[in-house]
Formats: structure tokens, sequence, C-alpha cells
């Protein structure tokens, strides 16, 4: 058996019904227990503290059900003096005597509602038994033959404490000497730890071995353990939970996130992983709700980076650091800033009244010089491709004057290079500086061969040549006389 500190446990409410509760009316109280209303804070009390699961069970019954005086002819349906005998549905040989009450908890009656003094919306889970017309069925485990099926009860309560790993089950209800000592007897053939809370318990006879002294012997018997509301067992359940509220050194689940006044998120954790079973099911279902929200707002603030638009040359001016934390904050974008400053001046007018809505290049200038006055700047980040930077340049390092100098040396063309001149260039050649260009030589007339066959027109053409080298001649002579003279 597991320890008491590991051990899930289970509280099992049983019928606490308007039918079984007086006063009785019209609609209510057919088989009203006395005291049974009376129980209902002892109760509240137990679903108050942390106990895994917390299941109530109800009595549905269909109207023509075995067990009515209303299914039997007289003079055998007298309520609680007459008996009947119900066989077993699965073996029809098997047979068992029931007693006859008056028709109670029919299905969607107001006398099967559970009492409102109930702390309804605590319970994990409602299940409905003595659904079968043909069998008795006190227990919530199983009918009086030991059967489970779906004709008798919603679900297999066995089935589903076991797949919870619940080992230790409390039972509290109504009525102690039939529908609760049926319950803990079959929870302990189920080979679960069973406590029955004295307090919360009501019979139909209090006395006798047929009331509620006899049924504690019976369920004795079977090692099923009959506590106080202030007993060791439920004080466990109750430290528990002081435990937790007082903070223990258990572990943290779920956390929930509030926001710091800084605005970085902290985690403010509540000790509830055995407080957590304690709470209703809608509220736990809204807590992880909120609780799975405020994650993902966590992990989309921090995975999200700022994306920042880049200005006209390059650096994104959109974002300003925080102070307050180390990430950094979105501000008024400013190309957007930029924008408006560009629609402000390109909605001037020049001088003689004209250009509104146009660009010019006096515009320009302005727009820079606004967009600076009003807090926007071109300055870039280091690292950038695009870095124009305000002041003074950085002094270059040896090694990049080093570099330079090596690709200017390789980029210098060759004396032979600069003497040739560029193919279709339509330039020519130069040397070296002052030296005078030189000149390309005349090209000497060719003299035409005279042929064997003379014509006039040839031979006119032809005696041109000779004529010219006369005048030649007489040229030096006349520049000879004039230098004598």
């Amino acid at each position: 058996m597991a320890s008491s500190r590991t051990a899930k446990s289970a509280l099992l409410v049983v019928d606490m019904q308007e039918d079984f509760c007086p006063p009785a009316g019209p609609e209510n109280g057919a088989l009203a227990v006395p005291g049974g209303r009376d129980i209902a804070p002892t109760i509240n009390h137990l679903l108050s503290l942390p106990f895994d699961i917390k299941i109530a069970t109800r009595d549905s019954h269909p109207p023509d059900h075995v067990s009515f005086s209303t299914s039997h002819p007289p003079p055998d349906n007298i309520p609680f003096q007459s008996f009947t005998t119900i066989s077993n549905p699965t073996n029809i040989s098997e047979t068992t005597t029931i007693p006859i009450s008056p028709p109670h908890c029919v299905r969607d009656t107001p006398g099967a509602k559970l009492i409102p003094g109930i702390s309804s919306s605590r319970f994990d889970r409602i299940i409905d038994k003595g659904c079968d017309r043909r069998v008795e069925m006190f227990s919530a485990f199983a009918d009086v033959f030991g059967n489970k099926s779906e004709e008798s009860a919603s679900f297999d309560l066995a089935a589903y404490l076991k797949g919870e790993k619940v080992m230790r089950v409390f039972i509290v209800g109504l009525t102690g000497d039939y529908c609760v000592k049926c319950t803990a007897i079959d929870a302990r053939k189920e080979d679960f730890e069973v406590f029955v809370v004295e307090e919360g318990v009501r019979s139909v006879e209090q006395e006798g071995e047929k009331g509620w002294e006899g049924a504690k012997k019976d369920m004795g018997k079977l090692g099923i353990g009959i506590v106080s509301i202030d007993g060791q067992e439920v004080k466990k359940i109750s430290e528990v939970k002081d435990r937790i509220v007082g903070g223990g050194n258990g572990p943290i689940t779920p956390s929930l996130m509030r926001p710091k006044s800084t605005g970085a998120p902290e985690l403010m954790p509540i000790r509830c992983s055995l407080f957590w079973p304690a709470l209703p099911t809608t509220l736990r279902r809204v807590l992880c709700t909120l609780y799975l929200s405020k994650l993902k707002l966590l992990l989309r603030r921090a995975s999200s980076t700022s994306v920042a638009m880049p200005s006209s040359k390059g650096k994104p001016t959109d974002v300003s650091p925080n102070p307050s934390t180390k990430m950094p904050m979105l501000t008024s974008p400013q190309p957007k800033l930029r924008e408006e400053v560009k629609e402000d001046v390109k909605n001037e007018t020049n001088k003689d009244g004209s250009g509104k809505g146009q660009m010019a290049a006096w515009k320009g200038m302005k727009i820079s010089k606004e967009y600076e006055k009003k807090g926007g700047s071109y300055e870039n980040e280091a690292g950038s491709d695009n870095k124009p930077t305000k002041g003074a340049p950085e002094p270059k390092s040896d090694e990049q004057k080093e570099d330079e100098t090596k690709d200017a040396s390789d980029d210098k063309p060759d004396d032979k290079e600069k003497e040739k001149p560029k193919a279709n260039s339509g330039k020519k050649a130069t040397g070296k500086k002052g030296e005078s260009k030189a000149k390309a030589p005349k090209k000497e007339k060719k003299t035409p061969t005279e042929g064997t066959r003379k014509s006039t027109r040839i031979g006119g053409k032809r005696s041109a040549p000779e004529e010219d080298k006369k005048t030649e001649d007489k040229a030096p002579a006349k520049k000879a006389k004039t230098a004598k003279k």
C-alpha cells in the first residue's frame, strides 16, 4: 500500500438528492432521511479539501423501476413492508429479494436533483446509477448481483478511479445503512483503501443491527475505516492544504505570470501540485486557459525581435532603447517622419508661386534639413554596407594603407603601354612630359611611268609634273638672289 503522502485520494458523495432530504413535499422528500440536509456543511467542508478526485452519485430510476410500489399489484406493494424477488439479468437462475419503496429519484424530475446546499461545482464527475428497471442498485460500483453495465450506471466507477491512480476512497452521504454501506463494501472489494466519515452520514435507522450500528460492524469486518472529520486520516488531507497555502517545498505547477512595473515578465508561482485537484473542473479549465494565454504572450515577447525599418541612407531609425529594459522598444518610425517632412516641403511653392506638389533641387535640400531638425537621423550602424557618418573620418591603419598602395601599383600601366596608341581611339601616343611630339614623315609621290602608247589626254597629264619640277628649280634661285642683295 502506498503511503498517504503519495497515494491519490477520492471523495464520494452518495445520493445527496431532494427525495432523500426533508422536509417532504409534493415534488421531493419521497424517501426523506431524518437530518439529511444537516450534513451539507460537513460535506462542503470536505469538498474544500484537496482531494484528487471528487465524485457525486445520483439515483436515476426509470418510472417503472422494479423496486417501486407502483410497479406491483396490491396487496404486495406496501412501501417499507413488502418485498419482491428479482432475477439477475445475466443469469436468470440467480435471484435475490429487495424491499418495496415508494417512487423516488425518477429520472428528470425535481426529486432526482442534488440539493442546492451542496457545492456541486466542485465535483469532477457525477455518476447516475439504478438506471436499469429490472434490477436494484444501491452501490455506485455495481448492482445487487455485482454486475457492471452501461444500462445500470452511466460509467464504470472502479475503472475510472483506477485509471486516475486513486488508492484511497472517502465516502459520505445518504443513507448509511443502504447506499453508503453498499458503496463502501464494493469499493473495498475493488482493493481500495476505504474510509467512511461518520459526521457526513445519515441513515434510515440509526440503532439496531439493520441500522447504522449494524452497518458499521459489517464494514469494520472488511477493513473499512469509520473515521471522524477530526481524525488523523482527514487531518492529513487538511495538512496538505495548509502546507500548500503556507508555502511548502513541493513542486511549482502551474506558474502564472504577471508583468513587473518595469515591463519585464516575472513568474508568480502558485504551489498547487496537491491543491490543484481540490479546485472545481470549471475553475481548473479557466485557470489553464489563462495560464496558457499568459505563457504564449511571454514567449511571443521573448522570441520576437524588433524589426527596424531602414531609413533612406541605411540606418534603422525606428528603434530607440528602452532605459528600463535591455530589449529595444519600438517608437514612432523615423521613415514615417521623413515622409511627413517630404510632403510638407513638397507642397511649398517657388517664389513665383508655382511648383506646388512638385519636387525641386532646393526642396530636396530643405527636406534633409527639416528632417534632421525634427529628430531624424541619417547616421548608420556599424556593419552596414552603406556607412555615411558624421564628423571627421577615422584614421586608416597601416595595413589598409599598404593594401591601397599595392592595389594602386598593380593598376598602374607600363611606359611601353603608354607609348602605344590604343586601337580605334583616334588619339596619338604621347611620350614623356617636356618632349615635343614627333612629326610623321611625308610620303614621297611616285612618279608615273611612261607607257609606249601615248594619247593626247594622257600626255597632257603626264607633262604636268615636269612643269612643276621646273618651277621648283626656279624657286631656290630666286631665294639665293634675295639673300645676296
